[in-house]
């Protein structure tokens, strides 16, 4: 996963781990389970699950 690297406000972050939970959230589809995703991040930016 990327870390928090870009812009003042971490705007570039953020989108990165929206489109993850996306992807999780297409995965999540694909195997029969409710279209749903998510990622816990930490205050630092740190990604603790996915």
């Amino acid at each position: 996963m990327a870390t928090r690297t870009s812009g003042a406000d971490g705007s570039w972050y953020r989108a990165v781990l929206f489109h993850r939970c996306l992807d999780l959230a297409r995965e999540a589809l694909d195997a029969g389970d409710g279209r749903f995703g998510s990622v816990l991040v930490e205050p630092t930016g740190a990604v603790l699950f996915a």
